[in-house]
């Protein structure tokens, strides 16, 4: 039988045989980028071998620079240099020294020269403290910065500098106390509510539904967290001009109740 190659079958036999080669160049072109890219991330310009830490002053730069190494040390797949300074692992070592150290409330890194890891640090700053979810069961004092943030176990001496918070906090690290915009609510609340007493503020103590705050000369004020600080705060001014806060000291209270709306109740101290 003879067999008859038609001219159809010819085209599609070149048009396979050109893809093949097609495909034979790319994948040669492939291999030899990789194996400069390999090359090129083992080139000692290119490597990390400097690191300079800027902005620290909680945590020692040495122990800073030692876990860097770390993170950015070894290979990608036995294969890419990690301290390769168009490779390294940037948001890996961000991620992991502000979860080693919540104290640093932002880190950022930059490579200078192509061997030289610039990581500026911003460290957080001493607003309240935190000492534990409730009165009854206190815990050692911790710091908070302006947004509610535990960052750092409290000196002893801070405890009559600070205004004490009380309350859950998130279980992440760094743990947060409130939501950033509650805390700060809340913070200028209690500022507004010391300026106003002519009393400091000693404690904040808050629950699911409602805060009691409480004055260095005992006398405590209760509100709803629900309600709008700026007219709890307003409610809180008309009772002082009101009888019979205009006729006994606030240290003669023991508190005043303002968690429902317009009714304030209060009890006096030994009644």
């Amino acid at each position: 039988m003879a067999r008859v190659v038609l001219p159809q079958s010819k085209l599609k036999a070149r048009r396979r045989k050109r893809r093949m080669v097609l495909i034979s160049v790319a994948v040669f072109l492939l291999l030899v980028l990789a194996a400069g890219a390999t090359a090129l991330s083992w080139a000692p310009f290119l490597r990390i071998q400097t690191i300079e830490i800027v902005g620290a002053s909680s945590v020692g730069t040495s122990t800073i620079e030692i876990m860097v190494r770390e993170e950015i040390g070894g290979t990608y797949g036995l294969v890419f240099a990690k301290d390769n300074a168009l490779f390294y692992p940037r948001d890996q070592v961000q991620a992991q020294l502000t979860k080693q150290f919540p104290v640093f409330e932002s880190v950022s890194l930059k490579v200078q020269d192509f061997t030289n890891l610039r990581i500026d640090i911003v460290e957080r700053g001493p607003h309240a403290l935190w000492c534990g979810e409730s009165t009854t069961t206190p815990s050692p004092c911790f710091l908070l910065d302006a947004v509610g943030v535990v960052y750092a176990p409290a000196a002893d001496f801070s405890g009559e500098v600070y205004v004490k918070y009380f309350g859950s906090t998130t279980n992440s690290q760094p743990k947060q106390f409130l939501n950033p915009e509650q805390f700060r609510s809340l913070a200028a609340f209690a500022a507004a509510a010391a300026q106003q007493a002519k009393v400091a503020v000693a404690s904040v103590s808050v629950s699911d539904t409602a805060a009691t705050m409480r004055f260095a000369n005992g006398f405590a004020l209760m509100f709803a967290l629900k309600d709008d600080t700026a007219d709890v705060l307003e409610r809180f001014r008309l009772a002082l001009t009101a009888d019979p806060f205009t006729t006994h000291d606030l240290s003669q209270f023991e508190y005043l109740d303002l968690r429902f709306g317009d009714k304030l109740y209060y009890k006096l101290k030994n009644q």
